[in-house]
């Protein structure tokens, strides 16, 4: 071998190392660890979403803590955890009636009952789609 054939092949080499070491590199990588842990944190929190159904029904002012659903007649007792601001709103809203109409999505939950010995079950209000002041699902019971 001549010495422009040894300095090709040493640039064919040296080329090939430069090619082919940041691809090598590039993929031997891992993601740091804080990211995969916060990928297992989102896809934990997404398994464990709780399904929701929208509940429409009544609830009365003297007892604000109770809907009352329309279709079946069934009581619930909402839960203090509950997103109630439009339903504060809207109570403070009434003149002459004694309830109002609320369509509202949420989940069936189980909390601490008052007397603190067992269970009671509770709907857990997430969000309200609609409240109507005029709408009674009851109406031989309006006054």
């Amino acid at each position: 071998m001549n010495l422009s054939e040894i300095k090709n092949s040493a640039r064919t080499l040296l080329l090939m190392v430069l090619l082919v070491a940041p691809v090598m590199l590039i993929s031997s990588c891992e993601p740091p660890k804080s990211d995969v842990q916060h990928k297992q944190k989102q896809t934990v929190a997404k398994e464990s979403k709780i399904p929701t159904n929208i509940y429409k029904g009544m609830i009365s002012i003297a007892d604000k803590n109770v809907l009352q659903d329309c279709s079946s007649g069934a009581k619930y007792k909402i839960s203090g955890k509950s997103n109630l601001a439009a339903i504060d709103n809207a109570a403070g809203n009434l003149r002459s009636r004694d309830r109002f109409y609320v369509e509202a999505e949420g989940f069936v939950s189980y909390e601490t009952s008052a007397s603190g010995k067992g269970m009671d079950t509770v709907l857990v209000i997430g969000n309200v789609s609609r409240i109507d002041l005029q709408f009674d699902c009851f109406p031989a019971r309006s006054e």
